[in-house]
């Protein structure tokens, strides 16, 4: 089973269900997933070239916000009810967000 690393690049121990897949285009809107499904604490992030990534009850994805690079897995904590956003950096892109516990 593939290793799950977090944003740091360090393992993520256990193994995590795959729950829903949800994917979303952005540019310099900032277009947010659907709200993740009760109970998940972590998502995976895929963005097809580097884009700003926030994540809220309503988010609105910053420069100031955590940074993506393309094609680049990444782990980031979540909460009920949460949605995710994603800013471009340079380009549009699309954004793949997998909850995975």
């Amino acid at each position: 089973m593939p290793q799950l690393k977090d944003s740091n690049g360090e393992v993520i121990p256990g193994q995590f269900p795959v729950g829903v897949l949800q994917s979303v285009s952005y540019d310099s809107s900032t277009p947010s997933t659907n709200a993740v499904t009760a109970g998940t604490r972590l998502v995976q992030i895929i963005t097809t070239t580097a884009a700003y990534v926030a994540t809220g009850a309503a988010p609105t994805a910053t420069s100031a916000n955590l940074l993506v690079p393309a094609l680049t897995p990444t782990v980031i904590p979540v909460a009920d009810g949460d949605k995710v956003a994603a800013l471009k950096l340079a380009s549009a892109g699309v954004m793949v967000v997998r909850e995975i516990s």
